[in-house]
């Protein structure tokens, strides 16, 4: 799995949620950026198995920069980290379809729980030629 993980700046948070996601993600599987060009960047290169990004937008103009990649996301889990549930930040954060959002005044252990879910969950996949809901090896 892919993991990207956005902290756009040195911030308290981004340490608390590294802490919140360390015991749950191995950071051999994380890519860190710290800058909304370079995930752009790396977002539009192939990504080769399921992607979840852990989006930290400490403020709306960067919560804003982060709706541009809509489309570039939109086969990615996003886990959105937003800084209040000012009526203003909610009206933006339904573009990015979230799978989850937290607050930046949350600890993150719920989100490090949904993405260790998300990690772990068994996506079935189709044997060529099967039969839905045909046993496997039964003809």
């Amino acid at each position: 799995m892919n993991i990207f993980l956005f902290i756009p700046e040195p911030l308290e948070a981004g340490l608390h949620l590294l802490r919140a996601l360390a015991p749950v993600v191995p950071m051999v599987e994380t890519e860190i950026f710290n800058n909304h060009q370079e995930l752009k960047r790396r977002l539009r290169q192939p990504i080769q198995d399921e992607a979840v990004a852990v989006l930290l937008a400490p403020d709306l103009p960067t919560l804003k920069a982060l709706q541009t990649m809509r489309d570039l996301l939109r086969f990615v889990s996003v886990i959105l980290i937003v800084p209040s549930e000012d009526p203003e930040i909610m009206k933006q954060v339904h573009h990015l379809r979230p799978r989850y959002l937290a607050s930046l005044g949350d600890d993150f252990r719920d989100a490090a729980a949904v993405l260790d879910k998300m990690r772990h969950r068994e996506i079935p996949r189709l044997q060529l030629g099967a039969q839905p809901g045909a046993q496997p090896g039964a003809a």
